[in-house]
Parts: C-alpha cells; structure tokens; sequence
C-alpha cells in the first residue's frame, strides 16, 4: 500500500477498530479480511469509514488479531515479497518469534544474526524446549535477524533471504518455508500466549509509513507515582499487603500472565495443574500447550463445576486421584475462577482451603492456590485467603482488558499474597516474563494508569444493573411458559463480600413442540434477536468495556471454543445451551428491559 492508501484508512477508520473486542457476525479470519482490504484500496472505489465498515472484522479479539495488526500486517507482507498476511505475524514480544517456531517445529532454531537470548533466558526457556544453536547448522530452522537497530518502517527483501526459513525484524516473523513451519499453529502459540503489535503500537508505524517526517515520544513510560499508584491498587483490590518489594507483573495480555507462571513453575521443578473443565477455553488450551511443550514439566488435571457440580466437592475429588496417581510433581496449583465461568460460583473459602492444607499435610508438595478474579477484580480474595489460612500461598491473575482499563487496551496481570513462599515465586515470575518479553507495553501500562481508579464503583454498578435486568427476564419467563428459570450469577451475599460480576448465565427453557435441532440453536437464535438493536447489544465474548454496551454470546461456541465437546455438553440443559449475558456500567436500563422482554416473547409469544 502506499502512502495515501495508509493515511486514508488512518483517517477513516470506524470507531469500532479501537478497543479490545470486535463484534463476531461478519468474523473473516486473516486472510480473507487481509484480501478484502487489499481489494479495496487497489480497486476503484473511495476509502471511506463505510467501506472499511464494509470489511467485517479479521478477528473478534485483539489477542488474536487487531484489524489495525492486519493491516500493518498485509503492508508487511506485500512489500517485503511474502505477498500473504498468511505467512507475517507482528509479535509484542522480542523472543516470541523464535519461541513459537521452536515450539511449532520442534527442531532447533539457528539464529543467523543477533540473537535476543543470553545463558540465563536459554536455560529458562529449555523447560519449554526451545533450543539455539549456530547459524548452519543442519536439521535447524534457519532464521535470519535483523538488528534490532534498524527502523521500525524497514522491511525485509525475502529475495536476499534465499537460504532462509523466516526472517526476524523489528519482532516481526516473515515465514518464507511454510512447508517446514506450519503458519496456522504459529498464529495459535501467538493468540495464547503473547499478542500482535499493540493498537496504538500499529497506529504509531502506520502513520510513520504514511508520512516519514511523523514524530511522537510514543514510547513515554507512566511516572513512578502513577505505576506505584497503580501497582498498589492492584494489590488492595486483590487483597494482598501492599509491598513494592513484591510488585504485581504486569502484562501484554492476561494469558501472557498464566503462561509465565506456568513456565516459572516448570522451572522449579515441575507442577500438576488443576483446572476447571469449562474454564475460559483460552487459559485451558494455553495450558494444554505448556503440557505439550514442557516436557513433563506441567501437567493438567480437570475438575467439574457445570450445573450440579459443587464446586469444593468437585476438587476435592481432583486432589485425591492426583494423591493415587503416579504423576506427582514437586508443586500442586489449584486454578480456579472465583467466580467460575459461566457458571459464576463462588466457593466455600474455608472448604477449600481445608482442602489444600489436607494436599500439604499428606503429600510434603508445595500447594498454591491461583484465583482468576477478572470477573470480579475488586473481591480482595487474598484477604479472605489470609483470614482462613495465612500460611496457604496464593496469586491473583487478572485479564485487565476487561473491568481495569475500560477495555481500553488488552493487559494481564499476577498479583501474591504475602506468604515467603509466594513472594519467591513471584520475584521469579518478574525474571520468566522478562526473558519472554511479554510485559505490559509502555502505551497499556499508560492506560491502566489513567483508568484503574474507580473499578470498585464501576463493578458495583454493573452487578446492580445486571441483576435489575436478571429479575426481569426471569420474570418474562415466568409469566410465558410458567417455568422457574434459574441464572447462574453471583448470589446477593457473596455480592455484598464483593464478588460482583457483571455476568450470568442461563439456560432457556425448551419451547412446546420444538426439535432437537431448534433446541440446539435456541440460545443463539436469542442472541442474535438481542443483538438486532445494536445501540444496546454487541455480540461478544467480552465484558466490563464499559461502553455502554451488553455483551451477548454463547460460551460454548465463543469463549470455550477449545474445550471438549463431552465438558460442553455438561452445560446444557433440555438440549438448549448456556446464554452468557454481560453488563456495562452504565446504560438505559428501561431499554434494556424491554429488549430482554421482547426477545424472550418472540421465542415464546
């Protein structure tokens, strides 16, 4: 593309490019939003807001791919001769192109050119079996690096890369033999644990391209204060002392953060990982790949919250056939969403805590506990931890991307407690995300500075909204089919110890008459009646964007796209799946109302 061509999306783009989240009805994937927008500008008609409107969107989360990322992305591609979006990946990360092709070949990685890798990062990253060897040598990936002194406008001739199976410049990949690298599961490594470039990281060399003489201190770090500022209140809403000698890591995005600390703990010698069978599909494949990749190193182990299921009864099940097996590595983590997803449970503390002192005592292995508040970031669950057990090491991970910044811009981020045993770990997470470069950027962490203040109000409103909305469509229901329809949300006393998620789940009821095949599709089919009023609904698989907006999607074709069909099912009820709801923190609750009604009497009316 050229100059003009760039500076004609940059002023027209639609509104809906920037955030986090991007409506799912019209999702192309990246090569065929790259070939539209390729289309469009080599074509005869004007670039307009429309026209870009017109493209659908590459992806439906930044994590995965930005719109802005695909278009920095296809200009890659075109003039450096790849000539596919296919085959280039921006990383925000200087190691992660290297480590994904380790982890998608599972050959050596021969580095022709500086190598961003000293002693110290090669033996943290042989626990994921990454492994660096000479320029040359045979049965390797050949990889050419740039250095990182050149331009971030430059762009690599793959011509004058003809002995080369990718190239590396400015943290970008350049594939050049997809027969060797498999570019689909390239782009998988790089949606669960890291990210492309940043929106405003995208904007920033878009705008250098459209106009060379382009200059801004775009690399501008918060002040001191507003980090301290901000790192401390990440320690009080998760309840844990507030201590600058054991700072929150923050990160690029939240998967980046578990995929740290799982690194962290393979390097000290290994960990089995409890989880949730329907844990947000994203945090479940990610750790699927760490077991993959980590040579033994973690290993994975479910236990069942959907429907019945009591959450304590359920895991404590989990840590016994993990005491009768013969797979127990030095540390045991329990990671559990508090509240669980979609299901929004919370759990007996003191049951649960009983339970990791009972794995201790019987096993000698170190035992953590790994809450996920992103639902419900200002729970201060490290304090209720304390008051129960304040032996009991425990971390916070918290995807800010949601309730934090606004959803202003991705981040991640792993809070401690303030047990010894904690603080080690989390001084050596810091060290495990610095070698994998996944910290937070200095544009995010710019942005969390400015928008963290006020969560707890604003977490407080959208719970209050969502459960004024959650009686009504009860209610709806109710009075059309004369059934009792339950919402798994948060119940109003673990609401008042703040656990006030903005979300809840339900199952429709099955209408008279309807086949298994209406029953399947039901909960959709209601979505997409929600979401015909665009100025109050967004078909989404986020929350807390405080835009205004309800998010409507249906976690097992959205947010647990990598769980297993058989854990899915689990969640249905009369065969009609789950409906996930989420609330912002402000909007026209009257409107909201009867939209919910109105959806709920065409399905039954």
């Amino acid at each position: 593309m050229d100059p003009a061509q760039i500076q004609f999306i940059l002023d027209n783009y639609p509104k809906d490019w920037i955030g986090t989240t991007y409506a799912n009805l019209d999702l192309q994937g990246r090569g065929p939003w790259s070939d539209r927008l390729l289309d469009l500008v080599n074509g005869s008609d004007t670039i307009s807001t429309s026209s870009l409107e017109n493209l659908g969107n590459a992806e439906d989360y930044f994590r995965v791919s930005s719109n802005f990322s695909c278009v920095l992305e296809t200009h890659l591609s075109v003039a450096s001769g790849v000539n596919s979006i296919d085959n280039v990946f921006t990383f925000a990360s200087t190691s992660f192109p290297f480590i994904s092709l380790s982890m998608v070949t599972g050959l050596p990685i021969a580095i022709d050119g500086p190598s961003p890798f000293d002693d110290s990062a090669l033996s943290l990253l042989s626990n994921l079996g990454v492994s660096i060897v000479p320029a040359g040598t045979s049965g390797a990936v050949n990889v050419a690096v740039l250095p990182p002194s050149l331009p971030v406008t430059h762009i690599p001739n793959v011509a004058d890369f003809a002995d080369a199976d990718a190239i590396v410049c400015n943290s970008t990949l350049y594939i050049l033999n997809a027969e060797k690298i498999d570019v689909n599961q390239v782009l998988v490594r790089r949606k669960r644990m890291s990210s492309p470039f940043t929106t405003d990281y995208c904007i920033h060399i878009l705008k250098k391209f459209a106009d060379p003489s382009y200059s801004t201190d775009w690399e501008a770090k918060p002040s001191d204060e507003d980090m301290e500022g901000f790192l401390s209140h990440l320690q009080t809403m998760s309840g844990a002392t507030k201590d600058m000698g054991a700072k929150p890591v923050t990160f690029t995005v939240g998967l980046a953060a578990l995929n740290s600390l799982w690194l962290t703990m393979a390097s000290m010698g290994g960990a089995n990982v409890l989880m949730a069978s329907t844990a947000y599909g994203g945090s479940s494949e990610m750790t699927d790949l760490m077991v993959k990749h980590c040579g033994g190193g973690i290993k994975k182990h479910k236990f069942h919250v959907q429907g019945s299921n009591e959450m304590v009864s359920s895991i404590a099940s989990a840590l016994s056939d993990l005491r009768n097996s013969d797979s127990q590595l030095p540390n045991t983590v329990v990671c559990t969403e508090i509240p669980t997803n979609p299901d929004m449970k919370v759990p007996s503390m003191t049951g649960l805590l009983a339970l990791l002192k009972e794995h201790r005592d019987l096993t000698g292995k170190s035992v953590h506990l790994v809450v996920d508040t992103t639902f419900a970031p200002a729970s201060r669950v490290l304090e209720k931890i304390r008051s129960v057990d304040p032996t009991q090491s425990a971390f916070c991970f918290i995807s800010m991307s949601k309730s934090v910044s606004r959803g202003l811009t991705c981040a991640g981020a792993i809070v401690s407690n303030d047990t010894p045993q904690s603080k080690e770990i989390i001084s050596t997470v810091h060290t495990t995300s610095a070698t994998l470069d996944t910290n937070a950027k200095n544009d995010q962490l710019r942005i969390l500075c400015a928008q963290h203040t006020g969560v707890e109000e604003r977490c407080l409103k959208a719970y209050t909204l969502a459960r004024e909305i959650g009686d009504a469509l009860i209610d709806e229901v109710k009075s059309l089919t004369g059934h009792d329809m339950q919402l798994a949300f948060v119940s109003g006393s673990d609401a008042g110890v703040k656990f006030t998620s903005s979300t809840f789940s339900f199952n429709l009821p099955p209408p008279a008459g309807a086949s298994p095949s209406d029953l399947a599709a039901l909960a959709q089919r209601f979505v997409d009646i929600l979401q015909e009023d665009k100025s109050l609904f967004k078909p989404c698989v986020s929350f807390g964007q405080d835009n205004g907006k309800t998010y409507a999607t249906v976690p097992a074709t959205s947010t647990q796209g990598a769980i297993k069909e058989e854990d899915k099912a689990k969640q249905s009820v009369g065969g009609v799946q789950l409906t996930r709801l989420s609330f912002p923190v402000e909007a026209d609750k009257n409107k909201l109302e009867e939209c919910v009604r109105g959806a709920v009497k065409v399905i039954y009316g």
